[in-house]
């Protein structure tokens, strides 16, 4: 009876450990289904029915807390508010990051552990950031985020076929014209018509008449100490930065006749803004604008708030086209891109990744657009679902001139152009250096930064 019992037991198992190994399959990629739909995908166990990574219960339970860098606190709260709507014991932690400081921080803190889950930064920063290892995989995001997202976007999170974050939203610069304004010097005669200038020299032509240096009266602002603003004075005359892929670190092309031809313009362009380089910041350019005082100003949507602002309190109307032509050539202003990043040091890789995706949501996405002025980084199909978007008339302007931008190459010798290409715009315009020893200067320099760093 002994032997029987025991045979009998050890079929029972037998038959259990083959019923259980039933529900491991192996699925088209290799991975092991878990059974119940739920899939062992490199550690994160990925829900089929759901499409989403199961949370860590430590996260779920609320013992555990996500840390989230962010730097604006309307931002942090709605997202904080919608997560713990669906996950309601989830504690997020918040600090003020700037997207540019995440990289540096995240290089010393993210390793030991206390770094972010979930960070921003700018898409030209991600060469760097994937160097400096502290960029995580989406991994099976990665589809509805294909699904979603604009192309030229994916593409700047895209390294080696995978996908190390999220484009969130676009932006560019383009000309903000106060719409009361032109309308008047119309009616006096001063300019042709009211419509907006669509050619630089309509712009030196007026400035001939409205500036006044006496009254700080002038006809169009921008920060022209600011390289990403200038990139366009030289995209006029054909320069390509870093190649025609934008990957090419040996091509930075300040030595080409291209952007001695752009610096050249730009250095005219002092006699339209009388102004120091240093002296043309936020406050001068921007919040004089919101005055209702200056035809013109070079801006992007970070300016939408404060002009809004300024246009009800000083009662005018304004628009936002594309950057006018330059000499009759077309300028291409840089897109940028800002990125939503999860920590491969994460100890909680799912949670992180359901945080980010929900920032990436159609809810978060409408908040950025209404409330901060962000145009979303998606595509036709589901920017039809943001309300409004389309039907923005200032918005449309951004997009505008979206159609003739070139994202900001994300390679790391990124890092080398802006200081370089900074101090070649500013000894130009402060009359320091000529356009073609500011040019010379610059390429030297450059290439100092980039072999020194290989």
């Amino acid at each position: 009876m002994k032997k029987i019992f025991g045979f009998i037991v050890t079929w029972v198992l037998l038959l259990n450990l083959i019923a259980c190994s039933a529900d491991i399959t192996a699925d088209t990629n290799g991975t092991r289904s878990l059974g119940e739909g739920i899939i062992d995908d490199g550690g994160l166990l990925w829900d089929i029915n759901t499409e989403m990574y199961l949370i860590e219960d430590e996260i779920l339970n609320g013992t555990e807390s996500l840390k989230l860098w962010l730097d604006n606190e309307g931002f942090a709260n709605a997202i904080i508010t919608g997560f713990t709507e669906i996950y309601p014991d989830v504690r997020i932690e918040v600090q003020s990051i700037i997207p540019q400081d995440s990289i540096n921080k995240m290089v010393l803190e993210g390793e030991a552990g206390t770094g972010a889950d979930v960070f921003f930064i700018p898409h030209d920063l991600v060469g760097r950031a994937s160097n400096n290892s502290i960029l995580g995989l989406m991994g099976r995001y990665e589809e509805k985020i294909s699904e979603r997202f604009l192309e030229s976007a994916i593409r700047t999170v895209s390294i080696d076929g995978a996908m190390y974050g999220i484009p969130y939203n676009v932006e560019t610069i383009a000309l903000f014209y106060n719409t009361t304004l032109l309308n008047e010097l119309s009616e006096k005669g001063i300019v042709l018509s009211p419509e907006p200038a669509k050619d630089w020299d309509e712009i030196i032509s007026l400035a001939e008449q409205y500036n006044s240096t006496r009254t700080n009266r002038w006809t169009i602002r921008w920060q022209v100490e600011d390289a990403y603003y200038n990139y366009m004075f030289l995209t006029a005359f054909g320069y390509e930065l870093f190649g025609p892929d934008r990957i090419d670190p040996e091509q930075i092309g300040f030595d080409t006749g291209e952007v001695l031809r752009g610096m050249q313009f730009f250095k005219d362009l002092r006699k339209v803004w009388d102004i120091n380089s240093g002296d043309s910041n936020w406050n001068v350019t921007t919040m004089e604008f919101a005055k209702g005082k200056t035809p013109y100003l070079i801006s992007g949507p970070w300016s939408m708030e404060p002009v809004s602002k300024g246009a009800q309190e000083n009662d005018f109307a304004f628009g936002i086209t594309k950057i006018p032509l330059i000499e009759g050539r077309q300028p291409y202003t840089f897109l940028g891109v800002n990125i939503i990043c999860v920590s491969p040091y994460s100890k909680f890789p799912a949670a992180a990744r359901a945080l980010a995706m929900y920032i990436a949501s159609e809810e978060m996405l409408t908040y950025t657009y209404e409330k901060m002025g962000k145009i979303p980084a998606l595509n036709e199909k589901y920017a039809a679902n943001i309300q409004g978007l389309n039907d923005d008339p200032y918005m449309r302007g951004f997009m505008a001139q979206a159609e003739f931008s070139n994202a900001m190459p994300s390679i790391p010798e990124m890092s080398f152009y802006w200081p370089t290409a900074r101090s070649m715009f500013q000894a130009v315009w402060d009359n320091v250096l000529t356009p073609k020893e500011a040019v010379e200067k610059a390429y030297d320099e450059y290439n100092t930064l980039w072999t020194t760093a290989n």
